[in-house]
């Protein structure tokens, strides 16, 4: 379910999965932290909210903007918080990192910049049966999507004769009561396909 490609005026498009185990204990997992990369244009040009979900349930969110996203060294963080699922003892549950995408973005910023989405080292935050806090997660778990501009700027329909249309010839008309008449008679089968958008 994770998204490879992306578009404009995307609303809650996973881009980064993530599988959660809990060892010796229960976790209540409490927050995660995520890289994005070192360029300021991913949260002000690209993406403008994140959200952790389960399936189709949103665990947590955030709005990425100058006030919730924070620069240490290079790179810059979101951090959302808030959450609390518990992953038990000896159990999975797996996360996804969702994303809304600015409705228009500057083709110039899609075509000439990559937008990666890590986990951050020791991004996922949780407290065990003991009250004591447990971290996990590393930038190897990162996904870069393409971004692309608005599917109905490229959307396309196709209309084609279907095989089955009938060919030329001559009909005769002997229905009716005067048998002059052919009521629905079949002229065209075509076929029509959407691509790129319904």
């Amino acid at each position: 379910g994770v998204a490879s490609t992306i578009y404009e005026n995307d609303k809650m498009v996973s881009v980064l999965g993530v599988k959660l185990e809990a060892k010796s204990s229960d976790i209540n997992v409490q927050r995660v932290k995520l890289s994005l990369g070192t360029d300021s244009k991913i949260y002000n040009k690209i993406f403008s909210k994140v959200y952790v979900m389960e399936g189709s349930t949103v665990l947590g969110s955030s709005d990425l903007n100058s006030s919730t996203v924070v620069k240490d060294g290079s790179n810059y963080y979101i951090t959302i918080t808030g959450m609390n699922f518990v992953i038990p003892r000896n159990g999975t549950r797996t996360i996804s990192i969702a994303v809304d995408v600015f409705s228009t973005i500057d083709s110039t910023d899609i075509d000439t910049e990559t937008y990666p989405i890590a986990l951050a080292t020791d991004g996922v935050r949780g407290q065990d049966g003991a009250g004591i806090d447990q971290y996990a997660g590393s930038t190897s778990i990162t996904r870069t999507p393409n971004i692309s501009s608005d599917l109905s700027d490229s959307a396309t329909l196709t209309v084609s004769l279907n095989n089955s249309s009938p060919k030329k010839s001559d009909v005769m008309a002997t229905s009716g009561s005067s048998e002059n008449e052919l009521d629905r008679l079949t002229l065209l089968n075509f076929d029509v396909k959407a691509e790129k958008d319904n």
